[in-house]
């Protein structure tokens, strides 16, 4: 019996460690939604996030003493750089780091007090430097996770809405971030972006009491469906639904990634909207994505998913017509224009296309005004997590919170959910 026990779990190991990250042939590839959680994480990981990419040069600020490392070799390279505005830039003998040189690819930058300004921003904890063989810099901030969710949360939501919703942003995001750490090429230098490709980061500069605290009262709490973290997706506004991850992306079926009817985000700001785009305007943008096409005459939906959003259309021109997948058509024309795919399509005038959609975002996952409308009609962070993530566990992956109590069943909260979903 033991040893068909041991069977199953190296084979769910193996189909949950068979693929990583996205594929161009996502639909024959997918990306897996499925990480079992490390067994003995008593202490929370380190994150790295790339806050600038191939730049040819950029402005660094210290307030302190910083220590400069050679990451391949483990190398000391300066104990005590006491420059205050440093100018950072690549070439074939190494990085400059103003009038020095070290000849070295990839540096970790350690400030005595922790802090570096990057532009605008101030970061928490180490820098690391990479340098191609192009001579461009590559930027990474090298940071334990919970000071990271403390630069991400005032990005995603208002850090004055009700702190059951904080605390449900906060669980989320570390949720989505601690898988995609453990799902990164090992290859690849970085987790995540700065920017709505992963999740929104500004550093400290942006930290807040309230988030923070969220975050804090959260500490170390992921969800898990059976013992494995997911990728727990959300977004703005659902507009009254949510969707599939595996309808919008090249991934597997998961089943706390499936949808759900949300009728919380109802009336709030981005539930619907209207925009306008000329065809001309269209033509530009996917010629940019080096599709190349006539004199656009009108789009047609081909198919919606379950949650009625747009899988597919069709770009009607004066030389043809050429198909695309609806998330890909968004991506092309823009996250403002077309603020999501729960959308009807008119041409208008023979030269216009009039939108009129519902809510904001993939749709996948948490709507975070719904999650705001949940927590001011006094549900607790968790019941709003199993509700946007049904079958989900709140789990300890480490550490503990501080005044909060964990949750690991919510018993009794379905009947009063149903009563006021709309």
């Amino acid at each position: 019996m033991k040893n068909k026990l041991l069977i199953l779990l190296v084979i769910f190991s193996c189909l949950s460690l068979s693929t990583h990250g996205y594929s161009a042939s996502a639909a024959k590839n997918p990306f897996r939604t499925s990480i079992l959680l490390p067994i003995g994480m008593n202490q929370q990981p380190i994150m790295k996030i790339a806050i600038a990419q191939n730049v040819d040069q950029i402005n660094l600020k210290f307030n302190t003493i910083f220590t400069l490392v050679d990451i391949e070799t483990g190398k000391l390279l300066a104990n005590r750089l006491t420059f205050k505005d440093v100018s950072l830039k690549g070439s074939e003998k190494g990085i400059h780091i103003n009038d020095k040189i070290f000849n070295a690819r990839n540096v970790r930058l350690m400030s005595q007090d922790k802090l570096v300004q990057v532009r605008e921003r101030v970061y928490r904890s180490n820098l690391i430097i990479i340098k191609d063989e192009k001579n461009k810099l590559t930027l990474i901030n090298e940071i334990p996770i919970e000071d990271y969710l403390k630069g991400v949360l005032p990005m995603e939501v208002s850090p004055r809405w009700n702190m059951e919703a904080l605390k449900a942003q906060a669980v989320a995001a570390r949720t989505f971030a601690l898988f995609q750490a453990l799902n990164a090429n090992p290859e690849s230098p970085f987790f995540l972006k700065r920017d709505v490709s992963s999740q929104v980061y500004a550093g400290k500069t942006v930290e807040n009491f309230r988030t923070s605290e969220a975050v804090n009262l959260t500490r170390g709490q992921i969800l898990t469906y059976r013992g494995a973290v997911f990728p727990a997706y959300f977004h703005s506004a659902c507009g009254g639904k949510t969707t599939s991850a595996d309808s919008v992306w090249g991934v597997w079926k998961h089943p706390s990634l499936g949808g759900v009817q949300c009728g919380f985000c109802r009336g709030t700001k981005h539930y619907t909207w209207k925009k306008e785009m000329s065809f001309q305007d269209m033509k530009l943008k996917l010629a940019k994505e080096k599709i190349k096409i006539g004199a656009i005459q009108k789009v047609q939906i081909l198919d919606r998913d379950r949650s009625g959003r747009v899988e597919s259309v069709n770009v009607v021109h004066s030389t043809g017509v050429k198909k695309i997948k609806g998330s890909t058509f968004r991506r092309i024309m823009g996250y403002d224009i077309f603020r999501s795919t729960l959308v009807e399509l008119k041409s208008a005038s023979g030269s216009l296309l009039k939108i009129v959609g519902n809510g904001w975002g993939h749709g996948v996952g948490m709507c975070q005004w719904g999650t705001k409308v949940m927590a001011d009609k006094v549900f607790r962070y968790e019941q709003i997590l199993r509700f946007y993530y049904p079958s989900s566990q709140v789990t300890q992956a480490y550490s503990s919170p501080k005044g909060s109590r964990i949750s690991g069943t919510i018993s009794n909260w379905w009947t009063s959910l149903k009563g006021l979903i709309s």
